[in-house]
């Protein structure tokens, strides 16, 4: 993939079964990075100690998984300060689930909501630097 934005193409797992990562397109505040998620559906993840948070997902009941959407993290409520998507998962039964496993049609789904997440925001190499809290 030339372009961070691209959709992948053909075989687009790496051998370490993951994603084209778009690590590092920063929103400018976490509350845009809750919106943006919010519009695909997916909700606040589970608060950890402090009141923080670092994904956002989305829960398949009928198939007893949910898709995660990765992000450098916020306190409950979102503050306002830089946020970046760090990845995409998946979990089964509460376990995380190869890519490969995951069926074919939620797979392009979850990315495409993923894709456009993550587009929301712009590629800034000193995303692990600004997204610190």
């Amino acid at each position: 993939m030339s372009n961070q934005g691209d959709a992948p193409r053909g075989n687009w797992l790496s051998a370490d079964d993951k994603f084209p990562v778009m690590s590092g397109n920063v929103q400018e505040l976490a509350t845009s990075l809750y919106n943006s998620t919010c519009k695909s559906g997916h909700k606040r993840g589970e608060a950890q100690d402090g009141a923080w948070y670092d994904c956002y997902f989305k829960a398949l009941t009928t198939l007893n998984m949910k898709v995660m959407i990765g992000f450098t993290g916020s306190f409950v409520p979102e503050e306002q300060v830089p946020a970046a998507v760090t990845g995409l998962s998946f979990t089964k039964d509460g376990r995380s689930m190869p890519l490969g496993d995951v069926p074919k049609i939620l797979l392009a789904e979850s990315y495409a909501d993923y894709n456009n997440v993550a587009k929301a925001g712009l590629f800034d190499p000193d995303w692990e630097t600004k997204s610190e809290i």
